[in-house]
C-alpha cells in the first residue's frame, strides 16, 4: 500500500489511515462504470505523477477461466450515494442475494466528518466491473441502504439487494472461521479507487504476528475504494477476513478476522468446518509451492532471453545513432563508446570498421580544409585592403568636419595595420590639431565673457541678487575656473551670512525648510506660498530632496509644510510606509494636503489593505477645507460607487462643480469625459471639447490627448476629422510626456498614415522607435509588450533580436503586468535572448499566479522544463501550497498548488501615472498631489 504518494489530505492523524478516508465524486456520475479518480476529472484531490509501485492487477489481465476470474465474480464494486456526493467501496455477494462490506462504508460514510454527508440517498452493487470504462459484462443490483446486520465494533455490515437474483449468476463466496497464520498467502480482490476489478497478490501475506485483538495484519497493497474487499487465503480460496483500514507507512493494512465475524452475526456461518478447512487448506498450500517453484523457475528463464534481446537491440540502437551524429568528430567518438560498451558483438564490428572509414575520410577532409583556407585568406586580403581603401575615400569627402574625424578614426578601427588607416590616422590628427586650435579661441572669448559676468556679480548692491547672479554664472559657464570662482564666492557669502545669523535660529530653519520645500512643491498644495515654484510628481530629484528635507536644520516633524515635502519626496523614492508616517504628522499639524494625500493611500491600499471608509473621510475633510484635489478625488469615488458607499451623482456633481470652480485640471478632464459618455451629465459633445480645451490649457496632458483624437476621429459634435491637425496635436501632447499620445504617435509613424489633407506619412521605424521608447520607459504597459513583441519576430523593419525583445518584455514583468510576466518566464526557462535561468524563469512564473494569471496553471506537463519546474515547486513549497515531491514533474498535485496560489493572491493598488489604467478599479485614476 503507497499512501505516502497520495495527496496529504488521504492521510488523517495517527499512524493508522483509515480505509473510510473515502473519495467524493461528482454526484451526477453516480451509477456509471467510468469513475476512477486517476482517470476522471474529479478535483477534490490528485495525484502528483503516479503512485510509486502499486502491486495490484487488473483481474482481467488473467483470462475469465482463471481461477482469480472465478473468484472474483461474486466481488463489486458498491457505490453509496450521498447528500454531498458518492464514493465507491466493495463488497461482496454471500448467500441469499446478501452481501457483506464495511460499516464505515454503509451506513458509517455519514459519520465521516471530513466528507460532510447527513444521508445516504441511494445504493447501488456492481458486478463484473472487469476494464475500466467498459459497461458491456455488468450489472447493476439496488442495495436496501438499511442493513440487515452491522457492528461499527467490528466495522461489518450485511445488506440486501432489492430486485434480481445475484447469486443465481455471479455465485457467492465462502466464509471461513480459519484464522490465518503468519506469512500465509493471501488475495484481496476489489475496486481500489472505484477502477475496475483488481487483485492484489504479489507481496500479499499475513504479517508476523497475523493476528491481535479484532485485526489481521496483512501485506497486500490497497487503496481507498478496497475497503469492504475480501481477503481470501490463497490456499482455502475461501474468505478469512474483512479488509477496512490502512497504516500511513503503507507496508502493512488491516482487515477484521472473519472468525470475529462469524462468532458476532446472527446470519452469517462458515462454509465447512476448521477441521475441514484444515485438510483442504494443507492440499492447496502443496500444489500452490509447487505452481510457485514452476512460475518462477519460467520467469528466470524469460529474464535471461529478454536480456539476451536486449543487450543486442541496445548495441544496435547505439550504433545508428552513431552514424547520425552529423560533426565527423563527434560521430568517431560515439563508434568508440559503442565499441566499449557492447565489446565482441556483431554492433561493435561494424562500428570498429565505419570508425576505419571515417578517420581516413577526415584526414582527406583536413587537407582539402587547409586549401581552402589558404586561398579564402589570399581574397580577404585583397577585399579587406580595397574596402579599406572605399572607407578612407568616403571619410575624407565628409563635409562636418567632426562627422570626418569621426569617420577617420573609425577607418583606423576597423582596419588596423593597413595603408589606409595610417593615411587615416595622420589626417585625423590634422582635424584635431585645427579644432584644438578653434578650441581655444572659444574658450578664450567664454572665460572673457565669464570673467565679465563674475564681476558684474561682485559689484551688485544686495546679497540676494549677487547670490542669484553668482547661481547664474554656474549655470551658464559650467566647468570653467570662474565657475569654480563663483562657486567659492557663493559659499563664502553663505558663510558670511550664517555667521551674522549663527544665533538666529528663526533665520536658519526657514531657510533650511524654504529649500527642502523648493525640491518637491506640488502644483496642487492650496498650502504653497506664493512664489514657490510647483513641482510634478515625476520630476522630483529624489536624492536632492531628501538631501535637503532630512537636513536637522530642516526640523521636518515640528512644520506642518516640510512635513509635507518630505512625505512627497519619500513617495518619489518609493518609501512609502515613510512617506505616510510624515503625511500624517503634516496632517495633525493641520496641513490640508497631507490629509488628501493620506486619503489616497486608503483609497488605494498603499502601505495597508484599501480602506475606502478612512479614504472617505479624509477626503471630505480635507475637501471642506477647499482642497480642488480631494474634491475631485471624492467625485470620482461617488461615481463608482467605491467600497461602503454607493453610486450617488448628486454628491459627486456637488464635489466635482466645486473643483471645476477652483479650475483643477483633473476635474476639468472628468467634466469633458462625463459628458462625452453621458453618465454624469448628459451627454453634450459640445461641453466635451470645451472641457477637454479648459483641462488642457490647466496643464492636464490626457485633455490634449482627447482633443487630437476627437481630430483624428472626426468626433460628431466636438471636432471635424483633420489628420495632419490631429498629429500636430499628438505630438504636442507626446512632447508634454502624455504617453499614450508617444505610443500614438510612434504607431502612426511604425504603419505609417495616410493624410487627405497633408502629406502621407510613411512607415519610418527609427521615429516609431523613438516614440515608443519614450512612453516604455516612463512605464507604459503597451508601449513595452508593442516593442517586445517587435523585436521578437523581427517585424515592420527591425531586425529579429530577443535580447531587445526580452528587455521590453522584463520592463512589463518588473510593473507586474501578466502577459508581461509569462513572457519573461517563457524567455528565462529557454534561454531565449539570454541564458537559460531556470530561478528567474520560476520566480516570474510564481509571480503571475500571485497576480492572478492563470496561464502557468493550464501548461501541460510537457511544456514545462525540469529545472525550471523543480523550482516553480520549491517556490509553491515556500508560498505553504505544495507538499509533494521536488521532482520537476509539473502534475496535478503541482497544479492544484498553483491553483490555490491563484485563487488565494490579490494585486494591491499603487500609483499609477495618467495614461495608466488602474487594473480592478472603475474610478480611474485622479491626480498624485
Amino acid at each position: 500500500m503507497n499512501f505516502k504518494y497520495l495527496a496529504a489530505l488521504l492521510i488523517s492523524q495517527g499512524s493508522i489511515a483509515p480505509a473510510q478516508d473515502l473519495l467524493l465524486f461528482d454526484p451526477s456520475s453516480f451509477g456509471q462504470v467510468v469513475l476512477s479518480q486517476r482517470q476522471s476529472a474529479a478535483a477534490d484531490f490528485e495525484f502528483e505523477a503516479q503512485i510509486g509501485t502499486y502491486n495490484n492487477e487488473f483481474v482481467s489481465n488473467y483470462g475469465d477461466r482463471s481461477i482469480f476470474a472465478r473468484t472474483g465474480r461474486a466481488v463489486g464494486r458498491l457505490d453509496i450515494l450521498t447528500d454531498k456526493g458518492h464514493a465507491p467501496c466493495t463488497a461482496f455477494l454471500v448467500e441469499e442475494n446478501r452481501l457483506l462490506t464495511n460499516h464505515h462504508c454503509v451506513p458509517g460514510i455519514i459519520e465521516n466528518k471530513r466528507l460532510g454527508a447527513s444521508a445516504i440517498i441511494a445504493v447501488q452493487f456492481r458486478l463484473g466491473y472487469l476494464r475500466d470504462g467498459i459497461e458491456d459484462g455488468t450489472k447493476m443490483f439496488h442495495v436496501n441502504p438499511v442493513p440487515i446486520e452491522t457492528s461499527k465494533e467490528l466495522d461489518y455490515s450485511v445488506l440486501q439487494i432489492v430486485g434480481g437474483d445475484a447469486n443465481e449468476t455471479f455465485g457467492a463466496l465462502q466464509l471461513s472461521a480459519v484464522v490465518p497464520a503468519d506469512r500465509d498467502p493471501l488475495w484481496v480482490i476489489g475496486h481500489p479507487m472505484g477502477e475496475a476489478q483488481r487483485i492484489s497478490r504479489e507481496k500479499c501475506q499475513a504479517d508476523s504476528p497475523a493476528v491481535a485483538g479484532n485485526t489481521l495484519r496483512h501485506t497486500c497493497d490497497t487503496l481507498p475504494g478496497n475497503s469492504g474487499s475480501p481477503i481470501i487465503d490463497a490456499g482455502l480460496q475461501q474468505v478469512v477476513a474483512l479488509h477496512n483500514a490502512g497504516s500511513r507507512a503503507g507496508s502493512v493494512n488491516f482487515g477484521i478476522p472473519m472468525a470475529k465475524i462469524l462468532a458476532n452475526s446472527a446470519i452469517l456461518t462458515a462454509a465447512v468446518s476448521i477441521e475441514q478447512a484444515g485438510d483442504a487448506l494443507e492440499a492447496n498450500r502443496a500444489r500452490l509451492e509447487q505452481e510457485n517453484a514452476d512460475l518462477q523457475a519460467e520467469r528466470e528463464r524469460l529474464a535471461l532471453e529478454a536480456e539476451a534481446k536486449s543487450n543486442r537491440l541496445e548495441a544496435l540502437a547505439a550504433f545508428s545513432a552513431a552514424l547520425e551524429v552529423p560533426a565527423r568528430p563527434d560521430r568517431m567518438k560515439a563508434l568508440e563508446t559503442v565499441i566499449a560498451a557492447f565489446p565482441e558483438t556483431e554492433p561493435a564490428e561494424r562500428a570498429q570498421q565505419a570508425l576505419k572509414r571515417n578517420r581516413a575520410a577526415l584526414v582527406l577532409e583536413q587537407q582539402e580544409r587547409q586549401r581552402l583556407q589558404d586561398v579564402e585568406a589570399t581574397d580577404q586580403a585583397a577585399s579587406r585592403a580595397r574596402q579599406a581603401l572605399q572607407a578612407l575615400t568616403d571619410a575624407l569627402l565628409m563635409v562636418d568636419t567632426q562627422v570626418r574625424n569621426t569617420a577617420l578614426k573609425q577607418v583606423v578601427v576597423d582596419f588596423p595595420g593597413s595603408d589606409a588607416a595610417q593615411r587615416a590616422q595622420q589626417a585625423s590628427l590634422r582635424i584635431e590639431a585645427a579644432l584644438q586650435d578653434a578650441l581655444r579661441e572659444d574658450d578664450t572669448q567664454t572665460d572673457q565673457l565669464a570673467l565679465e559676468a563674475l564681476t558684474e556679480a561682485l559689484l551688485k548692491d544686495d546679497l540676494a541678487s549677487q547670490r542669484s547672479a553668482l547661481l547664474d554664472i554656474q549655470t551658464s559657464f559650467p566647468d570653467t575656473d570662474v565657475a569654480l570662482k563663483a562657486a567659492v564666492a557663493l559659499e563664502q557669502l553663505n558663510d558670511a551670512q550664517e555667521a551674522t545669523d549663527a544665533s538666529d535660529h528663526e533665520v536658519l530653519v526657514p531657510q533650511a525648510r524654504e529649500r527642502c520645500i523648493l525640491q518637491t512643491a506640488s502644483p496642487f498644495d492650496p498650502g504653497r506660498a506664493a512664489g514657490i515654484p510647483a513641482i510634478d510628481f515625476e520630476d522630483i530629484d529624489t536624492e536632492a530632496a531628501l538631501g535637503f528635507c532630512r537636513a536637522p536644520k530642516a526640523e521636518p516633524r515640528s512644520d506642518a509644510a516640510t512635513s509635507f515635502a518630505l512625505g512627497r519626496a519619500l513617495e518619489a523614492a518609493g518609501e512609502y510606509a515613510d512617506a505616510h508616517a510624515y503625511y500624517r504628522i503634516a496632517h495633525e499639524l493641520g496641513y490640508v494636503a497631507a490629509t488628501t494625500a493620506l486619503g489616497r493611500f486608503a483609497r488605494d491600499g498603499i502601505t495597508t489593505d484599501q480602506d475606502f471608509e478612512k479614504a472617505f473621510a479624509r477626503l471630505e475633510e480635507a475637501a471642506a477645507q477647499g482642497d480642488r484635489a480631494a474634491m475631485t478625488m471624492l467625485a470620482a469615488l461617488y461615481v463608482s460607487e467605491a467600497g461602503p458607499v454607493r453610486r450617488d451623482f448628486a454628491q459627486a456633481r456637488k464635489h466635482l462643480e466645486q473643483a471645476i470652480a477652483l479650475n483643477h485640471p483633473h476635474a476639468l478632464y472628468l467634466a469633458a469625459q462625463s459628458y462625452s459618455k453621458g453618465d454624469l451629465y448628459p451627454r453634450d459633445p459640445a461641453k466635451a471639447m470645451a472641457f477637454y480645451e479648459r483641462a488642457a490649457t490647466a496643464g492636464d496632458m490626457r485633455a490634449q490627448y482627447e482633443i487630437a483624437m476627437a481630430h483624428w476621429r472626426g468626433t460628431e459634435g466636438m471636432a471635424t476629422q483633420d489628420m495632419s491637425l490631429a498629429l500636430d496635436l499628438l505630438i504636442v501632447a507626446a512632447e508634454m510626456g502624455s504617453r499614450r499620445a508617444q505610443t500614438r504617435v510612434g504607431n502612426t509613424y511604425l504603419n505609417g498614415l495616410k493624410v487627405e489633407n497633408g502629406p502621407d506619412i510613411a512607415p519610418d521605424f527609427v521615429q516609431a522607435k523613438r516614440w515608443l521608447s519614450l512612453a516604455a520607459q516612463t512605464g507604459y504597459i503597451k508601449a513595452q509588450m508593442q516593442l517586445g513583441k517587435i523585436f521578437s519576430i523581427g517585424a515592420y523593419g527591425a531586425q529579429l533580436d530577443q535580447s531587445e525583445a526580452l528587455r521590453w518584455y522584463e520592463l512589463a514583468a518588473k510593473q507586474g503586468f501578466v502577459q508581461g510576466l509569462t513572457k519573461t518566464a517563457e524567455m528565462y526557462e529557454a534561454g531565449v535572448g539570454t541564458e537559460r535561468d531556470p530561478q528567474k524563469s520560476a520566480a516570474y512564473w510564481v509571480r503571475s499566479m500571485e497576480l492572478g494569471g492563470n496561464i502557468a496553471r493550464f501548461r501541460t506537463q510537457s511544456e514545462w522544463t525540469r529545472d525550471t519546474g523543480r523550482e516553480v515547486q520549491r517556490l509553491l513549497q515556500a508560498r505553504g501550497v505544495y507538499r509533494g515531491a521536488l521532482d520537476g514533474q509539473i502534475g496535478p498535485g503541482s497544479r492544484n498548488a498553483m491553483k490555490i496560489l491563484i485563487a488565494r493572491s490579490s494585486k494591491r493598488l499603487s500609483y499609477k501615472g495618467p495614461d495608466t489604467d488602474i487594473t480592478g478599479g472603475n474610478y480611474g485614476w485622479v491626480c498624485q498631489c
